[in-house]
């Protein structure tokens, strides 16, 4: 979803992985020590992301993300659910366009 507030495009997306198949699960540290990760069954892992673009110029973009992630799974249906640690991402950039 994007909004414009005074030439500010503010986003936001959510979205949701319950087949496991992402990175978030894939490189949690909890799940590489646990179990191989190919094993974990029940996957829920949400994302949120909140975010703002600004064009300084024609070819000058400014840009700003900041990034939550939380999950939790099971191994081979054992019923004990296993939280995924949570991480937060920020991030900061131009982009230019030639």
């Amino acid at each position: 979803m994007t909004y414009d507030l005074n030439g500010v495009d503010l986003k936001v997306e959510y979205g949701r992985d319950e087949a496991g198949f992402g990175k978030f699960i894939k490189y949690n540290s909890e799940v590489a020590s646990t179990a191989d990760y190919n094993s974990a069954t029940d996957v829920e892992v949400t994302s949120l992301v909140f975010g703002a673009e600004y064009k300084l110029s024609k070819s000058t973009m400014l840009q700003v993300h900041y990034a939550m992630y939380d999950g939790e799974y099971q191994i081979d249906n054992s019923g004990t659910v296993i939280d995924l640690q949570d991480d937060n991402i920020a991030t900061v950039g131009v982009r230019f366009n030639f």
